[in-house]
């Protein structure tokens, strides 16, 4: 796209040296509509950023920051709590990838309001791109995927002027006996309800009869869990633990007024950060959106070539592995029956076992399969030997 096609008097981009000082980077604010401003935070690959492909991450929630991302999990730094100060992360992604933070929806992070970076920096848009996500974002990124295929074509038609299409190259969506017998026959017994509530969501697409599926199996069904859980010592996110999240100790770095303004944050809008907008989450929540199936758009992308990796921490209970594989197994495509023939094995990185991996005969030769990671972990990512072998 060139950069005209859109006014950029609104837009505030700086460019600092926090948290990973040897490559360039860029942060601030890309003007969308009127009084929406989206918040982002990009970062050079720290080895042969010209050559390297460009990864978007967005997180889910909905209403998560993606700053969590960042400083938590696979960005290029992590903070020190005793000194508030950030320290180099030897697992980033850039290591590999030039990487774009996004604070989504407006309402985010720092967002206070995507035309995105590759218009402002023309560099970067004939990047091969992959697009990254976790938990909600599953909602996203199969969506923005699906346009940005239907938007190729088009442009390839001739009848969208001055554009130049995206080079996708792959998606990444993933995540993140505890209860008592009387609990989990408890549990047994919500859940024909809440398998037909999905399914009149599912067959009328209403708003109302997707909150009532959400009612029943969020409230109803998984509440159960949810509300037993600390009785349990058992983390939504990581059953291993209480709190199944790092603390948030990178906010307090971000709250810092020098921090701010180097990252270009509007302090006139922006007085402190926010790592989750719960008004956002219920939003969503109150148009039916939870409940809402992503697969065909899943299935659009497997149809069109699109490598999917879904990857899931086998002691995550609300993102849990065992629904993310019957989900992949589930996907109609043309090697469906191949990929539910094909069995979990040990993933090692280096010498160390990482992971179990489930994928066809080669997947990164062939790029036509999707490819399931699960066990050994929670809800949280960081593995770059995982995303490594994704985008190579």
């Amino acid at each position: 796209m060139t950069v005209d096609a859109f006014p950029l008097q609104s837009d505030h981009i700086v460019s600092s040296k926090l948290c990973d000082p040897k490559v360039k980077q860029y942060s601030g604010y890309l003007n969308i509509a009127p009084n929406a401003n989206m918040f982002f935070w990009f970062f050079e690959s720290r080895k042969n950023p010209k050559n390297s492909p460009l990864t978007i991450w967005l997180s889910g929630g909905p209403g998560y920051s993606s700053m969590f991302a960042l400083f938590q999990e696979v960005g290029p730094c992590k903070i020190d709590k005793y000194i508030n100060k950030s320290r180099l992360s030897v697992n980033s992604w850039n290591k590999v990838t030039n990487l774009l933070f996004i604070d989504q929806p407006i309402g985010a992070g720092f967002s206070y309001g995507a035309r995105m970076i590759l218009y402002k920096v023309p560099k970067y848009a004939s990047l091969d791109l992959h697009l990254f996500s976790e938990s909600y974002g599953g909602h996203y990124v199969p969506v923005m995927a699906k346009l940005i295929i239907q938007n190729n074509g088009i442009i390839k038609t001739g009848k969208l002027k001055d554009l130049i299409p995206i080079n996708l190259k792959s998606c990444g969506i993933g995540d993140k006996p505890l209860l008592s017998p009387q609990l989990i026959e408890e549990m047994r017994d919500k859940w024909p309800l809440c398998k037909h509530d999905i399914e009149e969501c599912y067959k009328t697409d209403t708003i109302h009869d997707c909150v009532v599926a959400n009612i029943t199996c969020l409230d109803d069904y998984s509440g159960i869990y949810a509300q037993n859980s600390n009785n349990s010592n058992a983390s939504l996110y990581d059953i291993r633990t209480i709190n199944g999240r790092p603390d948030a100790i990178y906010a307090k770095f971000l709250d810092d007024p020098f921090v701010m303004k180097s990252i270009g944050v509007n302090t006139n809008e922006i007085t402190s950060y926010l790592e989750i907008n719960n008004d956002i989450y219920n939003r969503f929540t109150d148009s039916g959106d939870l409940m809402h199936s992503m697969m065909s758009q899943v299935e659009f992308l497997l149809h069109n070539n699109i490598p999917i990796l879904f990857f899931t921490g086998d002691a995550d209970y609300i993102c849990n592995w065992m629904g993310g594989n019957e989900m992949a197994e589930s996907l109609k495509w043309k090697r469906q029956h191949e990929f539910k023939n094909a069995v979990f094995r040990e993933w090692n990185v280096g010498e160390v076992k990482a992971d179990e991996i489930r994928k066809l005969s080669d997947f990164y030769e062939d790029p036509e399969e999707p490819i399931i990671v699960g066990h050994d972990g929670g809800g949280i990512v960081e593995s770059i030997g995982q995303f490594n072998q994704e985008i190579s």
